[in-house]
């Protein structure tokens, strides 16, 4: 019988690995078995993202080297002008940028900067694993918003209010969400930003999905969108569109002063995060 680590933080020892990497742990060890696990893309990175960064490791002689904190200033030029172009909204790729280890690390750094012991978070359930596993790592309690399949997994905002107290600092939400796939509606997505500004409380936008709407395209709301939201709303993009699932590169528009804090986090976790900008 394994003895107890001593002196592992309780925290972590209560913990197990999602079910998810669980499930995908195993079938590594076992052949023909179809996986069921991760939200993986049905193609390979593109070819001018391959040639791009092909291209760089050639003739970049700084490709190897540590970026500033937030990222190389060209890149956050980039993610600023995407994200100008996605939401219609104008952010400085200075104030309002980080280059992120795609959207779990930026969501960790986020969790840091908000969380201390025995804060709340408010997370949609069903929700994303990780999500509850980070909270409770950063020493907060992960406050479940339940999702009724029978409102077809429809976002209830007149339930939200019973759930925000003193400890409660933010909402999580994924749309289209993580599991369940459900595009919230523009409806109960800006009811919950009035009651986020009403009680002064960050709404964490993590979107990986948003370009897999396909036929929905006209039902999809960036509540990053609204410029009166903008000192609430911290949105988080990376690459999973891009079939660049492993290679983890994403940002996040946050307001300036939350980017502040944040950028302690990231410097004293990751450091920084380098990526070549990709142009075909």
């Amino acid at each position: 019988m394994t003895e107890p680590l001593a002196r592992v933080s309780t925290i972590v020892s209560s913990m197990t690995v999602s079910a998810i990497k669980e499930m995908a742990m195993r079938a590594a060890k076992m052949e023909d078995v179809a996986s069921l696990t991760w939200g993986l893309p049905s193609f390979r990175t593109p070819e001018p993202i391959r040639r791009a960064v092909a291209r760089q490791l050639d003739s970049d002689p700084d490709i190897g080297k540590y970026s500033l904190p937030d990222g190389l200033p060209e890149f956050r030029e980039a993610a600023a002008k995407a994200h100008r172009a996605a939401a219609g909204v104008e952010v400085d790729a200075d104030r309002d940028v980080m280059i992120t280890a795609g959207n779990m690390q930026g969501l960790n750094a986020l969790f840091h900067a908000l969380i201390d012991p025995g804060d709340e978070i408010i997370v949609t359930d069903p929700g994303f694993a990780s999500h509850f596993q980070q909270i409770r790592l950063c020493g907060g309690k992960p406050v479940h918003w339940r999702l009724d399949e029978a409102r077809g997994w429809q976002l209830d905002p007149d339930a939200l209010p019973g759930l925000i107290n003193g400890r409660t600092k933010a909402i999580v939400l994924v749309s289209p969400s993580n599991p369940t796939g459900k595009i919230f509606s523009e409806q109960n997505l800006r009811r919950v930003g009035q009651i986020a500004q009403e009680r002064r409380l960050h709404i964490l936008l993590d979107d990986p999905y948003s370009h897999f709407y396909y036929e929905n395209h006209e039902r999809f709301f960036n509540l990053a969108s609204v410029p009166e939201l903008s000192d609430h709303v911290a949105y988080l993009f990376f690459s999973k569109a891009y079939a660049m699932t492993g290679w983890r590169i994403g940002y996040m528009v946050l307001p300036a002063g939350l980017k502040k804090e944040v950028l302690k986090v990231h410097d004293a976790t990751i450091i920084c995060r380098r990526a070549p900008i990709m142009s075909p």
